[in-house]
């Protein structure tokens, strides 16, 4: 049992590099615990890993979930401009003078003094 679990250890080095690194390696091993313990794993399981694959499958979800939630956070801060109608738009001053040349039509057509005050209203 020994030999297997030293075989396994550098089984891991080898494909780990950072696991054997003494400022990295806590960190290393930390984080696929958590993330072991994140996906359902028990703290038993997780201490009783003695196979090279699993750990090393276990660091490659890691750094595929670290990556996939990178760039979904990335895409949220995107901004959607705001879409615009094909064609020009009327201004103010296209519809306030229609709307005078329909009162100015009323007043020609009617006579009314009524009509003539609101279209001089129109006008100020």
């Amino acid at each position: 049992m020994q030999e297997t679990l030293k075989q396994q250890q550098e089984l891991i080095r080898t494909k780990l590099p950072d696991w054997a690194d003494a400022e990295k390696g806590p960190k290393l091993k930390n984080d696929i615990k958590t993330y072991a313990l994140s996906q359902g794993f028990t703290e038993q399981e997780v201490n009783s890993l003695i196979d090279a694959r699993s750990v090393v499958v276990l660091h490659k979800a890691m750094l595929h979930d670290n990556i996939i939630n990178s760039k979904i956070a990335n895409k949220k801060a995107r901004v959607v401009p705001k879409v615009t109608k094909p064609g020009t738009g009327t201004t103010k001053g296209e519809v306030a003078s229609e709307k005078n040349a329909k009162l100015r039509a009323r007043v020609k057509k009617s006579g009314k003094v009524a009509d003539a005050a609101k279209y001089l209203e129109g006008l100020i």
